[in-house]
């Protein structure tokens, strides 16, 4: 029996849409009567098996939804830059996002494929699966110019959507891979987030989440240690039951006499207490992050 107003209920939500397959399994439609409604104009197609009900206006967020509809994925690239209503990007024809083996094809979007669909990190917008938002901001990153670039991330940061961290996770994550639109994404990171404006903490942060992404265990934040003769020491990250330590070294933080002076004497003290400290740098962090994990990695086997 056909359920007309489960059917008006999807189209309502999903900006006049109802798939084949909505229709045949969710309202009870028969072949027989979907084909009849399309013949006769009541549905028209805008994708394979997508229709657009002919009581609603086609507008660009109902081309949007149809290919994420059609491919079963994400609205990306500049399609998510205007549902993300990031300054300074405009959209054409729809863009969608599908796992790398999907062989899906759309009428009304290009279709990017990607081997990293677990990462894709969707959310919706105005009720349409899209990419999330640092990672679109490097989606669209080399069809911008550098300041359009600057200006969708600062329209996103003033809206609280995302900071910088979010931004140099989503780069290391990806870069890894070599895709397009790491250079100008690292170039526009590099003038406003490094060592100098990174807070010793947020950094740890991001360390600690990159060896996790790396399959490593998660180390604990800012850990603290005391010794015989009142010796205490804090370490920016630790596996306390291995007893390794890791520093994050930084100009910023370390060239002043005292902290020359006072890091020898806590490193001993520290390999006295039977610590293995292991220390980085920023460089270490945002260039050679591979090196940085395989680093940690030996440590825990060493000492497994």
């Amino acid at each position: 029996m056909v359920d007309r107003t489960t059917l008006l209920a999807l189209a309502r939500r999903q900006h006049g849409l109802i798939t084949r397959a909505q229709a045949l399994d969710a309202a009870g439609f028969t072949r027989h009567q979907v084909e009849h409604r399309i013949s006769r104009g009541s549905w028209k197609p805008i994708e394979r098996e997508v229709y657009l009900l002919a009581s609603h206006t086609a507008t660009w967020k109902t081309s949007a939804l149809a290919a994420v509809l059609r491919t079963d994925g994400v609205a990306s690239h500049r399609t998510a830059g205007v549902l993300w209503e990031l300054d300074g990007i405009r959209a054409l024809r729809p863009e969608v996002t599908v796992p790398h083996a999907s062989k899906v094809r759309s009428r009304v979007a290009t279709v990017h494929r990607t081997t990293q669909w677990d990462r894709i990190e969707a959310t919706a917008r105005s009720g349409i699966p899209v990419s999330g938002i640092a990672r679109t901001l490097l989606d669209v990153a080399w069809r911008l110019s550098r300041m359009q670039l600057l200006i969708a991330v600062d329209s996103a940061r003033l809206r609280r959507l995302v900071d910088w961290p979010d931004l140099y996770t989503v780069y290391r994550r990806h870069s890894i891979q070599g895709r397009t639109g790491c250079g100008p994404f690292r170039a526009l990171l590099d003038r406003h987030l490094g060592e100098k404006t990174m807070s010793r903490s947020g950094w740890g942060r991001l360390v600690q989440a990159m060896l996790v992404d790396g399959g490593l265990p998660k180390p604990e934040l800012e850990y603290h240690i005391e010794g015989p003769d009142g010796f205490a020491a804090d370490l920016d990250l630790a596996y306390p039951e291995q007893k390794i330590g890791i520093e994050l070294d930084s100009a910023t933080w370390h060239l002043n006499r005292t902290s020359f002076e006072n890091d020898p004497r806590r490193r001993n003290e520290l390999q006295n207490l039977g610590w293995s400290i292991l220390n980085f740098t920023w460089s270490d962090y945002a260039e050679r992050s591979n090196k940085l994990i395989a680093t940690v990695r030996t440590a825990l086997k060493s000492r497994s």
